[in-house]
């Protein structure tokens, strides 16, 4: 595909940086923290919330959203943990 062209060496790698934290990160820090910085820059970390109507009158419901996503589940891979969303 495109990023494994030669020629988007550097996006590639800029993409790669933007999905890395250079320490563990529990999903009880992310659902505590306001975001967090990647090896890419900083990324914006909001609790989720169910309900509402165009989010309004919404409760929180536990959940973590990443730049907009829900993280759907997490898991220990290595010595880090990869979130899903």
């Amino acid at each position: 595909g495109q990023l494994e062209d030669v020629r988007n060496k550097e996006t590639t790698n800029k993409i790669g940086e933007y999905h890395c934290i250079s320490e563990t990160v529990t999903f009880e820090d992310l659902f505590n923290a306001g975001g967090v910085i990647t090896l890419g820059g900083d990324i914006v970390v909001d609790r989720s919330t169910s309900g509402g109507l165009f989010g309004v009158g919404g409760e929180e419901d536990g959940g973590v959203l990443v730049n907009g996503a829900k993280v759907t589940q997490s898991f220990e891979m290595g010595s880090g943990v990869v979130y899903e969303v």
